[in-house]
């Protein structure tokens, strides 16, 4: 199934990159960036600003299952809101074990407190709840342009995915 998937390899860290560099960011510095000059393909290589493990606090508006099986979430944080997403370990054989674990405990996260996720083929709904502040860490990922921005994304196409971790904040 991960041959329908665009820029699959980048998305589930299964390209062989080992996460090094971290960085503090905010939604509205996400949304800021400059995507990449080179043409977006779906073969395109990590870019280098998709090579840092981004830590952002941000508050939890929604979230889907796409049909890919990756968790669709937007986020919003200042004016700004964005897409991070969590892919189905279980659709991620060639991603180490770490990764694909880290994926399982973020999305056991997000289905506790949504008391679980409903499926974008079920009415494209979104699962709502009342708003909850967060810290995710993921890695930075240029999406393709799919058009005018959909329902929470950014309007450079900027997502944080994979996430690899969600702590619920207390206030």
């Amino acid at each position: 199934n991960q041959i329908d998937h665009e820029r699959w390899d980048v998305k589930t860290l299964s390209d062989g990159f080992r996460i090094g560099l971290s960085v503090r960011t905010t939604v509205d510095s996400q949304c800021r960036m400059n995507r990449p000059s080179e043409g977006w393909t779906e073969t395109l290589a990590r870019q280098p600003d998709e090579k840092i493990l981004y830590s952002l606090w941000c508050t939890i508006d929604s979230a889907v299952l796409e049909k890919d099986g990756d968790y669709h979430i937007i986020v919003t944080g200042g004016d700004s809101t964005m897409i991070v997403e969590i892919p189905n370990p279980d659709d991620c054989p060639s991603t180490s074990a770490t990764y694909r674990d880290m994926f399982k405990t973020a999305r056991s996260i997000v289905d506790r407190y949504f008391g679980g996720v409903r499926s974008h083929h079920v009415g494209s709904k979104y699962s709502k709840h009342s708003p909850i502040d967060v810290e995710i860490e993921g890695m930075g990922f240029w999406d393709n342009k799919h058009g005018r921005p959909a329902k929470g994304h950014a309007g450079n196409y900027r997502e944080i995915h994979p996430v690899l971790k969600i702590e619920i904040l207390t206030k």
